[in-house]
């Protein structure tokens, strides 16, 4: 965007733009801990990047750690550099002033063309809220989802008892250097070192405790469990156990008090060298626990009776756990879509919002889009003309005498799903995506693949073939390879694959989601509330939807040419059909064709 669309719309303007690219703090250099860094022990690969750091610091202007190029996100030596926000940053610091947080929120009162994404601005809205600024979100059919995930909080019980028994353990070590250690050389007092010990050590025990309380609301012989917890009934597990709750939440407070007089010795401490290298080490694993330890129980102030209180009804509540030894008991707080939330929180803060997004507008989708956008229903709506001869640039085939797959068995599928497929790929080379539903069959369709072709086309699958950047990667390389990409999730709309990228298409299933999910067996409850039907509502549109996504991978420009094929004959077979058909761009024909003149299809397109 800042190289292309940016320069072409500076061309047009009368006036200079002033931009700024926000981006959420952990993307920034925290300047004291990276100082920090400098008086501990390090390995000699940190040592390197450290001198790597010290010279990119006299040359950025943003503190950007992405301009590092590293290519390891997971770096550890990065992950104890980065910023945790405004909140994090010690005013006594001295690099308080030129702190790069900082200096990004006086760029931002200064710029008059700020871009970022969706998550960062649903939790920034303030920061960028003002009467006479136009808000233009791009990708709007994303913005439920992202609000979703945005006020989505978990609290990991086991995660709670784990970090705090390895924290116990660190402290109450006699083994080599321990925390008697510190006591010894006055780092703590006797007292010091036993209070500090006191909070964890009642979180240790209280957690567990709490643990088996939400244990008894689980079903015992299930494997994994997404099980809703109606407000009411945690307000009666709080009340009931009012006690165990409080307890934590005292514990908490007491040990941040306690822990920032450790972390503030700890830096003096290095800095006057006052600590062998082991005790440094000792102090270093240690707040790195106590980090994670507040970051688990960040969430623990929802418990809060008063907080319930005032938490909404759209708010949706759930336990998760599967049912093996390495399970994790969870319990976790999300709001469940857009309606009431996005026009309080997000567009009444702006003097005009404008939404971006193809077909979004579409009559067949509009009532399913504007419910999760929170629109009301005379919204105005603006269209565009394509840009695309459909009829010379693409075809689009349903195959008609293809079984109903809701009636097999998935192996039975799986072949079906095979064979057409081989069908396909020996008569083309071009290169080819396949979209399915689930991990599952493409799991079992890879499998097949891989054995009838036996090395002639690159098979790339989703959960097979390594990341899903991996996978693009491997598919964007020169077409010798001829590869095919057996592709579901984001692979229905997070790929961009113009001109011969991508060349032949084939939808394996409608894409239906499952009605079972925690979430939708919510939306369902929800409107048959309203008098509503869940199908009609909601699992249509929102299939007519993601098939319009997935259909556009196929034309990005002008210059594209490419075939279609579905493999789900209920497009044809089912009365609900006419509304997938509604959905594409009114010159699109859907051809009904037969398995056996797949291949002549084909080459009638691409020979034409």
């Amino acid at each position: 965007m800042m190289n292309s669309d940016i320069k072409l719309l500076q061309s047009v303007l009368p006036f200079d733009l002033n931009i700024l690219n926000v981006k959420g703090s952990h993307h920034y250099i925290d300047l004291e801990k990276f100082n920090r860094t400098l008086y501990l022990p390090q390995s000699k690969g940190s040592n390197l990047l450290q001198m790597r750091i010290l010279v990119w610091l006299l040359q950025t202007k943003t503190g950007d750690l992405e301009e590092l190029n590293i290519i390891e996100k997971n770096n550890a030596f990065l992950m104890d550099v980065r910023h945790l926000g405004l909140g994090s940053i010690d005013k006594s610091s001295k690099f308080s002033s030129v702190d790069f947080v900082k200096r990004q929120q006086l760029f931002l009162e200064n710029s008059n063309l700020i871009i970022t994404n969706h998550a960062y601005l649903l939790s920034h809205v303030q920061d960028f809220a003002n009467e006479k600024t136009s808000l233009i979100i791009d990708e709007a059919h994303h913005l439920g989802d992202n609000l979703i995930q945005n006020n989505k909080d978990t609290i990991d019980f086991d995660d709670i008892k784990i970090l705090s028994d390895t924290i116990l353990v660190k402290m109450q070590s006699h083994i080599n250097t321990s925390f008697r250690n510190l006591v010894d050389i006055q780092f703590l007092s006797e007292y010091e070192y036993f209070k500090l010990l006191e909070p964890i050590q009642k979180i240790d025990h209280t957690i567990e405790d709490i643990r088996e309380i939400f244990m008894k609301y689980l079903p015992a012989d299930k494997g994994f469990i997404n099980q809703a917890l109606p407000m009411n009934k945690l307000r009666g597990i709080i009340k009931g156990n009012l006690a165990l709750f409080k307890e934590i939440s005292l514990s908490i407070t007491e040990y941040q008090e306690l822990n920032k007089v450790v972390l503030k010795r700890f830096i003096e401490f290095v800095k006057e060298q006052r600590l062998t290298n082991d005790e440094v080490h000792l102090l270093n694993e240690y707040q790195k626990l106590t980090t994670l330890l507040f970051k688990q129980l960040k969430t623990w102030s929802k418990l809060d009776l008063a907080n319930l209180e005032e938490t909404s009804v759209k708010n949706l509540i759930w336990l998760t756990y599967a049912n093996e030894n390495t399970s994790h008991l969870k319990l976790n707080f999300s709001i469940f879509d857009g309606r009431g939330f996005l026009t309080e929180r997000l567009y009444n803060h702006f003097k005009n919002v404008s939404l971006i997004g193809a077909n979004l507008g579409k009559n067949v989708v509009k009532n399913y889009t504007f419910r999760f956008l929170d629109l009301n229903e005379d919204t105005p709506v603006m269209k565009y003309q394509p840009i695309f001869s459909y009829n010379d640039q693409s075809k689009t085939f349903v195959i008609e005498d293809i079984p109903n797959f809701t009636k097999l068995t998935q192996a039975q599928a799986a072949d079906i799903i095979t064979d057409n497929l081989v069908k396909i790929l020996n008569t083309t080379d071009k290169k080819t995506m396949v979209l399915f539903n689930s991990l599952e069959m493409i799991d079992q369709v890879y499998s097949r693949l891989i054995h009838k072709f036996r090395g002639k086309r690159e098979i790339l699958a989703q959960g097979n073939s390594g990341s899903n950047e991996r996978i693009k990667k491997r598919f964007l390389m020169p077409k010798l390879y001829s590869p095919v990409l057996l592709g579901a999730g984001t692979f229905w709309e997070g790929i961009d694959l113009p001109k011969d990228n991508l060349e032949m298409l084939v939808i394996v299933r409608l894409p239906f989601s499952s009605p079972t999910t925690l979430f939708n067996q919510v939306r369902n409850q929800q409107l048959k509330a309203e008098n509503k039907n869940f199908f009609t509502e909601y699992s249509l549109p929102e299939a007519i939807f993601k098939l319009q996504q997935g259909w556009g991978r196929l034309l990005r420009t002008k210059e594209d040419r490419g075939v279609c094929i579905i493999l789900d004959s209920r497009l044809i077979s089912k009365s609900y059909g006419k509304e997938f058909e509604r959905a594409f761009p009114r010159k699109v024909k859907i051809h009904r064709i037969k398995s056996d003149d797949i291949s002549r299809e084909i080459n009638n397109f691409f020979n034409k």
